[in-house]
């Protein structure tokens, strides 16, 4: 997810898996192959039509308005999984690009401030668009969903902006920075 302005992409800042991790941007470098603290998936909210984002380096912690009542200038970070409006997002899409929105209040977008992530009120500025860019990769992991009940899917790294904005019935997951090519 590659800010418009910058260039510069989401980034768990050194790729640390805790609780009030900064979210900052920074130059992509798919080197060594294994950047998961630049790759995020999105998934359906509990908040109708709204989205949480999870960083490939987590299983259980989402983008955060790090604060119990986000306004502008609100830090973003990695937190664990709460569902509630502070870690929803709504994806407007605009000009091939999308402003991501804080389902706790729609005035607060999802913002680069030199090279940090912010929410701050909407202004149109470049720093709050953001642009879905596909990355060269494949990764195969499992999952458990309880009863013993394991299968293997096999993703690949990339932007579907067909699949993206689905519409109520529709599958629950979608992928930004992944995309399920069997869907």
């Amino acid at each position: 997810i590659r800010n418009a302005s910058s260039g510069q992409y989401l980034d768990v800042w050194g790729a640390n898996d805790s609780d009030g991790t900064n979210i900052a941007t920074h130059e992509f470098n798919n080197a060594n192959g294994n950047k998961k603290n630049e790759i995020f998936y999105i998934y359906r909210a509990n908040i109708s039509n709204s989205y949480l984002m999870r960083s490939m380096i987590s299983s259980s912690r989402v983008v955060n308005a790090y604060s119990d009542y986000p306004s502008k200038g609100t830090n973003v970070t990695l937190y664990h999984l709460l569902n509630d409006s502070t870690q929803s997002w709504f994806f407007e899409k605009k000009d091939n690009k999308y402003i991501i929105r804080l389902a706790y209040d729609t005035d607060l977008a999802l913002s680069e401030v030199s090279g940090d992530v912010k929410v701050k009120n909407y202004t149109g500025s470049s720093s709050q668009l953001w642009e879905l860019v596909p990355v060269q990769r494949t990764v195969t992991f499992n999952r458990n969903y309880g009863d013993n009940e394991t299968f293997t899917e096999t993703f690949y790294y990339g932007v579907s902006n067909q699949r993206f904005g689905m519409q109520n019935g529709e599958d629950d997951m979608i992928f930004v920075s992944c995309i399920d090519l069997s869907l």
